[in-house]
């Protein structure tokens, strides 16, 4: 079974599949509704993709993993690979890619870091912050790892960025 009761096994080879229904779902059913995409971790992925290929209103991203960054460049270091690390990144879809979404998203993007996070360390988040190539704001979360609670001031903020983001969209 797959992702959320549907049909097929769950994997990343029909990523792009389900990103593309649903923005032409989005796009088709809410024409006047402006879209703000979110992913948090491997989410980000598909947030990235999403906002490269539609047009939304925002992105929100929190600890975005660039899955291909992390699996060709991190992986030789913490176990003898032989090169099946690199060869594992080139069968995820290219469409996934987030530091390549990245450079072309233009919607504004509100990004929450984790300072200490282990799981998806700071150095391959600021691939994607690097090379976005939108306005984009970061939100450093000190001393936090991969899944700590996000402060309650930063998620008030957080609050009011996806309030402002399609208004400051629509004055553009």
């Amino acid at each position: 079974m797959g992702y959320g009761g549907s049909t097929g096994p769950a994997d990343l080879q029909r990523y792009p599949e389900m990103i593309r229904a649903i923005g032409e779902h989005a796009l088709r059913e809410h024409p006047d509704r402006k879209v703000v995409v979110c992913g948090n971790s491997l989410g980000g992925m598909s947030a990235l993709a999403m906002a490269a290929n539609f047009p939304v209103a925002g992105v929100l991203l929190r600890n975005p993993a660039p899955v291909h960054q992390l699996i060709g460049q991190r992986s030789r270091y913490l176990w003898p690979s032989l090169g099946l690390s690199k060869l594992l990144a080139a069968h995820i879809p290219s469409y996934l890619d987030a530091v390549a979404n990245a450079t072309k998203c233009t919607s504004p993007c509100w990004i929450l870091i984790s300072q200490r996070d282990t799981v998806v360390p700071v150095s391959f988040q600021q691939q994607i912050v690097g090379g976005y190539g939108g306005w984009i704001d970061v939100f450093p979360v000190p001393d936090a790892e991969h899944d700590t609670p996000v402060p309650l001031e930063l998620e008030n903020a957080y609050l009011r960025w996806v309030e402002s983001a399609g208004e400051e969209i629509g004055k553009s």
